[in-house]
């Protein structure tokens, strides 16, 4: 699904990392970030840009489509995991 409204990668990065930047990597070397999947795209692009780490998206067993907000933003998505 197309999200209707999109923030900054900053924006985006500052939300992500709201428990300070180490509990971000941990989170991301370890279980994973899960990311609903319209946004998995953007979230690999920007993990990449500021940290230089590739995450791969692996899809969540038995996912449905759910509403809610992801770092401000609307969406209409299964979740996606994204991981190192």
């Amino acid at each position: 699904m197309k999200n209707e409204i999109m923030r900054s990668d900053a924006e985006i990065l500052f939300d992500l990392e709201f428990r300070g930047i180490d509990g971000f990597l941990r989170e991301v070397k370890g279980r994973g970030l899960e990311v609903p999947e319209c946004f998995a795209e953007a979230a690999q692009a920007i993990v990449k840009k500021y940290y230089d780490i590739g995450l791969e998206k692996e899809n969540v067993e038995g996912a449905t489509v759910k509403k809610g907000h992801w770092c401000g933003m609307p969406y209409e998505d299964k979740l996606v995991v994204l991981k190192i």
